[in-house]
């Protein structure tokens, strides 16, 4: 298979892969001394390079090429956990055990996964937005500052709660819903109620 004929071809990553092998026939040399995936899926391929040179760079790409897709699916995710957290698009949540969906954002922790899905109720209200999140176990371990004015120290103590009520200062309800949706279709399981 010549150069101009792989640069013409539009292929897939399993297209380019069959290709590859094909010109593996002639274990001396490959037509093909780089790969380029410009927009639209078009491959240009250019000069001559030694096999282990080859397979070197489509491994290279592919890698990179899949960490791009994970990183960003990572990062739609965690801007979405913000804003549904906070209703701010510059809130950075930050993770603690993503396969458990537990994250941390200020001083809260949020066991994502021991919510009910189907009791989350978002409502809105003049600009404000509120978030009923249910569970059977924690939801939120909520930090709390002492307001006892006899401790010297004023400090955070931690309190679980099994039922939470986030107040969100935006009027993009649409947008919330959606966050939330995205959350539980994006790696988070959440409970369902007995009944």
């Amino acid at each position: 298979m010549k150069a101009a004929a792989i640069a013409s071809a539009r292929p897939g990553w399993t297209t380019l892969a069959f290709a590859l092998l094909r010109q593996l026939g002639d274990v001396r040399r490959v037509y093909v001394a780089s790969f380029s995936l410009l927009a639209g899926g078009v491959i240009v391929c250019t000069g001559r390079a030694t096999v282990l040179r080859t397979i070197a760079a489509c491994t290279v790409a592919l890698t990179l090429a899949c960490s791009t897709v994970a990183h960003s699916e990572t990062d739609v995710f965690m801007r979405a956990l913000g804003f549904a957290l906070t209703g701010r698009d510059d809130a950075e949540p930050k993770a603690i055990d993503r396969a458990n969906c537990v994250f941390a954002y200020q001083d809260d922790v949020f066991y994502l996964n021991n919510v009910q899905t189907d009791r989350i109720k978002i409502q809105e209200f003049g600009g404000v937005i509120n978030v009923d999140l249910h569970g059977d176990d924690v939801v939120v371990e909520h930090g709390v500052v002492s307001t006892d004015p006899t401790d010297q120290s004023a400090k955070t103590h931690r309190v679980n709660r099994k039922e939470y009520h986030l107040i969100l200062k935006t009027d993009e309800l649409d947008r919330m819903k959606r966050a939330w949706r995205y959350i539980y279709s994006h790696g988070c399981t959440g409970k369902r109620s007995p009944f």
